[in-house]
């Protein structure tokens, strides 16, 4: 009885809903794990300890089924577990593998038009095609390799739309690599080929197809081990990508998962087909810096950091005044601001200047060297260039770097404030450059986000501020003044006129607003 009741539990575990067909609870319905099953038609028996696809008819036993999907077989009621294999595992497995090679060999390019890409909207990254006599259709293949580079399984994907996929042999430990994968860059995991596509198109970064949630886990950790890259794990939305997100974070994988209130097999191929590439990427952004907030905070966790731990008094002993450069704090977000023509990008430029050679600052107060990497995204690399050409303005190498935004986009660099990689491209900047001012002229020009979105510029600015902290320098943040009032000009403008959502506003520390 006890046998059972451990294998009706193990059942009931498994990441897929499932249903007991009989009084007794000795067969369990789920939707099949190798392929699209909306309808669940893959019973197990759990005392037979056998499998049946009832709609391909396939059968296995339940070992091979725990072996394809690199889980953990139930123990028999001996306490020991069947084999995986009824004949010499090494040998069927070379027998397999010869087999899906020759499958491989013989299949021919996929084309960008057929039937399943033109659907899913995505092109066909290293597939191939080949006529399936027991599919009785033309089949989509994508290569399952090992962490070995072998060629261990094929996904077939059929032309005809409503017809299931279906697995060819291995899934465990193996995938398809979209992209090229680099050392401590980012390389996204996602369930199935389709969603990968997506988001590589929506990332522009490496992406794995792991093709079932319970191996994606196991594909992060591939990556993590002999690539030393930086995994992110992509679950489908719904009861089975809830566990696969668990055992990644478990695994100390970050995860980016669809919003909470997706319906239930939700994927990122779904959000690009149903609502657009742009709005795909404005998503995920969003749920990347969920993902972002959630690793700091479990960070802290295991660094066992109590809140009570932080609650302190005022310690005036050991206070010092922040250094400033010019009128601008270290570890601090500062704006500038002002109408669009009144010279703002000119007043830093020549700031920086005055800094990068201890020269008195707009011929007033003298401060001493500073060094400034200034990004500049309001106009030209030739432009910005001639400025020292035409003023005659005195700099020092050294202490003036900068970065334009044209040059950026000609090499295909990203440096938004609002992307991972952007993000960890310009903390390469700071942590080999070591400024003490970083300048951004401007917000939009490094920002794809809405102005006028609250959340979204908060986000953003508190990520400032943390590189502030984090690099000890100065932030100054070059941003527009909304258009005024004919009544209001000629007056002074407000903090509430500062162009978007106010969240830098509220968040800087000095805001320095230019005006006639």
């Amino acid at each position: 009885m006890a046998y059972m009741d451990d294998m009706r539990t193990w059942a009931q575990q498994l990441p897929y809903r499932g249903r007991w067909e009989d009084h007794e609870k000795t067969n369990w319905l789920i939707s099949s794990p190798f392929r699209e099953d909306r309808h669940p038609s893959f019973s197990i028996d759990l005392v037979k300890r056998t499998c049946l696809d009832r709609a391909s008819g396939e059968k296995m036993l339940l070992s091979e089924f725990c072996q394809a999907l690199g889980i953990e077989e139930p123990s028999r009621q001996d306490g020991k577990s069947l084999p995986s294999r009824r004949d010499d595992e090494t040998t069927q497995a070379e027998k397999n593998r010869g087999y899906i090679q020759d499958v491989w060999n013989s299949a021919a390019p996929a084309p960008a038009d057929f039937p399943y890409l033109q659907r899913k909207q995505v092109p066909p990254h290293s597939c191939r095609t080949c006529f399936d006599r027991n599919m009785a259709d033309q089949v989509l293949l994508v290569p399952a390799y090992n962490a070995s580079g072998e060629l261990v399984g094929l996904e077939r994907i059929p032309a005809t739309q409503g017809q299931d996929k279906k697995h060819l042999k291995q899934k465990k430990g193996a995938c398809h690599l979209i992209g090229t994968v680099s050392e401590g860059k980012p390389v996204y995991v996602a369930e199935g080929y389709a969603t990968a596509a997506s988001l590589h198109l929506i990332t522009g970064q490496p992406v794995a197809v792991a093709f079932t949630c319970w191996n994606i886990e196991a594909v992060c950790r591939i990556f993590k081990d002999r690539h030393k890259a930086e995994p992110y794990a992509c679950p489908d939305a719904g009861d089975a990508g809830k566990i696969a997100a668990t055992q990644c974070r478990s695994a100390g994988f970050q995860v980016v998962e669809l919003p909470p209130e997706s319906r239930n097999g939700l994927d990122w191929n779904d959000v690009h087909v149903e609502q657009g590439i742009e709005t795909a990427r404005a998503l995920f952004r969003d749920r990347w810096a969920v993902a972002q907030a959630e690793s700091v905070w479990l960070s802290r966790e295991e660094e066992k950091i109590s809140i009570l731990d932080l609650v302190e008094a005022p310690s005036p002993g050991s206070a010092q005044r922040p250094e400033k450069i010019w009128h601008f704090p270290r570890k601090h977000l500062n704006l500038v601001a002002a109408d669009p023509g009144m010279g703002k990008s000119i007043l830093m430029t020549k700031v920086a200047s005055d800094l990068s050679i201890g020269a008195p600052v707009l011929g007033m107060i003298a401060e001493p060297v500073r060094k400034t990497l200034y990004l500049n995204g309001e106009c030209g690399k030739d432009y910005f260039n001639w400025r020292f050409k035409a003023s005659g303005w005195k700099y020092l190498d050294d202490n003036f770097q900068v970065v334009h935004q044209e040059v950026l986009s000609d090499k295909g660099v990203d440096l938004d404030l609002d992307t991972p990689q952007g993000r960890k491209n310009l903390e390469n900047l700071l942590h080999s450059n070591t400024p003490d001012l970083l300048i951004i002229d401007s917000l939009p020009a490094f920002s794809d986000e809405d102005l006028n979105d609250g959340k979204a510029q908060n986000e953003i600015c508190k990520h400032l501020k943390t590189l502030a902290t984090k690099y000890n320098l100065a932030v100054v943040l070059i941003t527009h003044l909304r258009k005024r009032r004919l009544q209001d000009q000629g007056t002074e403008p407000t903090l509430s006129e500062i162009q978007g959502s106010n969240a830098g506003a509220k968040l800087c520390n000095v805001a320095l607003v230019i005006y006639e």
